[in-house]
């Protein structure tokens, strides 16, 4: 009886390795889709938009990706403007679902939770999600939330708090603060960075996305 039980337990763990194997894949093929999306059809006022790959931990590094490392820039003439702010964005191996999209822990806004996830209607797979949304819609979608916040629908109490208490412009000057963290070479913001891929996985230290996006702008240049 013993060994009938090992055995059931041995082919029990072999199908659960190859379960959690199958839904790696479907994640690396839904990040595969977004990154084509991304160097195929991003728009040329997203230009200042980065893209890095991060691939799932092991050694030898492997090259199957779990999610994409974004750098979005905060938008002219808005307290964000000049910041590159991290966003981490995590697929499920589950097509219908939206990624979820996070800046760092304890980032200040209006619509961001604490924990960093970022609250936007179109993003929410209970609200105006849509599955047909590409990469390029999501980050812009995501820029957009940055300067226009919605009080209506709060999602982190301190900030809302500070809005409702102080007024748009202190808000405002809050916000200028918190971006400032993200402006330039800043070491504390690769910190951050490299910290919310780790929890996936590890950013691609061969650059795959970025080599790829130049071989396309080179090809549109020379057609």
């Amino acid at each position: 009886m013993k060994l009938i039980a090992l055995r059931y337990e041995t082919k029990l763990r072999s199908q659960q390795d190859e379960l959690k194997s199958l839904l790696r894949d479907g994640v690396h093929q839904r990040c595969a889709r977004a990154c084509r999306e991304w160097i195929d059809y991003r728009p040329e006022a997203l230009s200042g938009f980065k893209l890095h790959a991060v691939c799932a931990k092991g050694r030898p590094p492997n090259n199957r990706m779990v999610g994409l490392l974004c750098y979005i820039p905060g938008p002219s003439n808005s307290p964000w403007e000049g910041a590159m702010i991290p966003t981490m964005m995590a697929f499920s191996s589950e097509t219908w679902r939206p990624p979820k999209c996070s800046f760092p822990g304890g980032f200040f806004h209006l619509n961001v939770y604490p924990s960093g996830t970022i609250d936007v209607p179109t993003l929410n797979e209970e609200n105006s999600w849509d599955p047909t949304m590409t990469l390029p819609e999501i980050l812009f979608t995501i820029q957009q939330r940055l300067c226009h916040p919605s009080i209506n629908s709060p999602s982190q109490a301190g900030a809302y708090k500070f809005r409702v208490d102080n007024g748009k412009e202190a808000y405002d000057r809050r916000c200028r603060e918190e971006a400032d963290k993200y402006r330039g070479a800043s070491k504390g913001a690769a910190e951050k960075a490299e910290r919310m891929a780790a929890q996936y996985g590890a950013i691609d230290p061969l650059g795959v996305v970025e080599r790829a996006e130049r071989m396309a702008r080179k090809k549109t240049e020379a057609a």
